[in-house]
């Protein structure tokens, strides 16, 4: 009779036994399914994609910086004797149109390649003729402050401002960081461009 009794005693205590265990397992996974969406709740947002920079200036400061520094270097060796008026202006719209269609190729902006060919062209000539205009404005400004003989300085400076007018719009362009022909192209350029300024550097200063 004991026996029987403490039989029926386990197998009554044998689900709530179970039902302990089961229990804890239950409120975990409950738990967890809330912890993820709590966690989903809180998730900041990711930000707006980056945005590359914009590249619609560079062909135009690219064609400012060649057609200031050709209009000096070739003014220098036109007055040297070196060449003549006609190849001056022919080398001066060579390198400058040579440069406007090789920075508009090398533009990867969505909306300046959204332009067409035509206005692309207009856009990077603007760009040059205005700031050509406002540097022109700027040196007739300058010399009527200071008088004086300033041929070498003031060369020399327009030079290394065309120079640097090409390389903040190659910069712009990203044009060394997608091929190495690019990257070859551009040092090509840039020895060519050296040694010809060098040339005129040196006879401004030879002259004056």
């Amino acid at each position: 009779m004991t026996s029987t009794l403490q039989d029926e005693r386990s197998t009554a205590t044998k689900p709530a036994h179970s039902e302990e265990v089961t229990a804890p397992s239950t409120a975990d996974g409950a738990e967890a399914a809330s912890g993820k969406e709590s966690a989903k709740e809180y998730e900041l947002p990711e930000g707006p994609p980056r945005k590359r920079p914009r590249q619609i200036l560079g062909p135009g400061l690219c064609t400012f910086g060649a057609l200031l520094w050709s209009f000096v270097v070739a003014g220098e060796f036109t007055t040297a004797g070196f060449i003549g008026e006609n190849i001056a202006l022919i080398s001066m719209i060579v390198v400058t149109c040579g440069t406007t269609v090789l920075t508009i190729r090398a533009c990867r902006d969505d909306s300046f390649r959204k332009l067409g060919v035509v206005a692309q062209v207009v856009l990077a000539v603007l760009v040059a003729l205005l700031l050509s205009v406002s540097t022109v404005i700027a040196f007739e400004a300058g010399l009527h402050i200071k008088q004086g003989n300033l041929d070498i300085p003031v060369t020399l400076f327009l030079m290394l401002l065309g120079g640097i007018a090409f390389a903040w719009g190659q910069r712009l362009l990203g044009w060394n960081a997608r091929r190495p022909s690019s990257r070859k192209l551009t040092l090509a350029l840039y020895g060519i461009a050296l040694i010809f300024s060098f040339g005129a550097a040196i006879h401004v200063i030879a002259a004056n």
